[in-house]
C-alpha cells in the first residue's frame, strides 16, 4: 500500500546561515500540527539567490502542498500549520494566501492583487498539482519567485486567504552569509541588544515554548535573545529598556 504524502512539503533554502535556519526549524517545532515535511536545499559555494531561485524548477511535491520557507522566515504562531489544514479541508484551494510581516514596514502581499515586488515567495502555499504545472517558471534571478507567482495567475484560480498576519521575514538577508551580514535585525536599538534588555511585545503571541501578551515587557536572556531580535525585526516587538537598571 503507498504511503500517504504528508500534508504539506516545505522547501527550505539556506546558504552559510545556521543562525537564521536554526530560528527557522524552532518556528517549525512549535508547531501544534505536525503534518509535514520540511526539504533543506543548501547552497554550500555561495552561487546566489539566481541559482537558488533556477533550482526550484527542479524540486518535486512530496506533499499534497508545497510551501516555499527560508531559512530567513519564521512563523509567529503554534497553529499555523493546524489552520492551514483547516482551510485545506473546508475549501480545497489551489493556492492559499498568506500574509507576513517584512522589515520595511509593510505586511506583503501589500497590495491585492499581486504585482511584483509586494509579494514574497512565503505568502503562496501551493497545491501539488499546481506546484508540479507552474514550478518550471521559477526564474533565474534575484526577482525570480515573481516569475513563479505571476505564472499562478491568482486572481483566475480557486484561492483562500489566511486571517491574519502569521509569518515574519525578520531581516532582509539578499543572499548573504551571517559571516558577511550577522543573525537578526539589523536596525536601531537591536542591533546592541543584550542580555538584561528589555523588549516590549506589541500583539498576542503564542508557540509551544514562549506566550506573550500585547504590551508585556520581556527581559532579553541568553535563551530568548535570538527570538527577540527577529520579533523586532519583523515589527512585533520594540526594544524599551536598553540595559536594566543596576
Amino acid at each position: 500500500m503507498a504511503k500517504e504524502l504528508p500534508f504539506l512539503h516545505i522547501v527550505t533554502r539556506t546558504c552559510k546561515r545556521p543562525g537564521l535556519l536554526m530560528l527557522n526549524q524552532k518556528s517549525l517545532a512549535m508547531q501544534n500540527g505536525k503534518d509535514f515535511v520540511q526539504q533543506i536545499i543548501e547552497d554550500k559555494t555561495g552561487k546566489g539567490v539566481p541559482a537558488a531561485n533556477a533550482k526550484l524548477r527542479g524540486i518535486k511535491a512530496r506533499g499534497r502542498y508545497v510551501w516555499v520557507f527560508d531559512d530567513d522566515n519564521v512563523i509567529m504562531v503554534g497553529d499555523f500549520i493546524y489552520e492551514l489544514g483547516l482551510i485545506v479541508a473546508r475549501e480545497d484551494p489551489e493556492v492559499i494566501v498568506v500574509c507576513c510581516n517584512h522589515p520595511s514596514n509593510q505586511i506583503l502581499p501589500s497590495v491585492w492583487p499581486p504585482v511584483e515586488g509586494k509579494i514574497d515567495a512565503i505568502n503562496v502555499v501551493v497545491r501539488a498539482d499546481v506546484w508540479e504545472e507552474k514550478r518550471q517558471f521559477w526564474g533565474d534571478h534575484y526577482a525570480g519567485d515573481w516569475d513563479f507567482i505571476n505564472s499562478l495567475d491568482i486572481m483566475n484560480r480557486k484561492y483562500s486567504k489566511m486571517p491574519g498576519v502569521p509569518l515574519a521575514i525578520p531581516r532582509v538577508s539578499r543572499g548573504l552569509s551571517e559571516a558577511e551580514y550577522g543573525i537578526g535585525y539589523r536596525g536601531p536599538h537591536v542591533g546592541t541588544l543584550r542580555v538584561g534588555h528589555r523588549v516590549r511585545i506589541l500583539t498576542s503571541l503564542s508557540g509551544a515554548d514562549f506566550s506573550y501578551a500585547p504590551e508585556q515587557e520581556v527581559e532579553v536572556s541568553e535563551r530568548n535573545i535570538t527570538h527577540l531580535s527577529s520579533l523586532i525585526g519583523a515589527k512585533l516587538a520594540e526594544a524599551t529598556v536598553q540595559k536594566k537598571t543596576e
